[in-house]
């Protein structure tokens, strides 16, 4: 029992405990909250709008004048069976096994 009691007193200290995020960002509007957003290659994005710019990424406009968030995705190399062998397309974003 005093085993337990401990854990929850240990649990309740590093409650309190934990700082407040470094990554935490605080926003103020602008002025022109319908500025759109600034995508990877310099072009533009109004807020709300999501784009594909290629096969691994999308991107979208979250906040007015910021850049567009992007995210891009992580692929796993496949493991194939003969005859099939691993195939890169630039139309898909992944690799994935085709017969040559």
């Amino acid at each position: 029992m005093q085993a337990v009691v401990g854990l929850t007193l240990i649990l309740v200290g590093l409650t309190f405990a934990v700082p407040r995020s470094p990554l935490f960002v605080e926003y103020t509007p602008e002025k022109d909250s319908n500025k759109p957003c600034t995508l990877p290659d310099g072009s533009t994005l109004p807020i709300g709008e999501t784009v594909q710019p290629d096969p691994c990424m999308h991107c979208t406009c979250l906040i007015a004048g910021w850049d567009a968030a992007c995210a891009t995705a992580m692929c796993a190399l496949p493991l194939c069976e003969l005859p099939h062998v691993v195939t890169y397309s630039k139309d898909h974003c992944c690799p994935y096994c085709a017969v040559p």
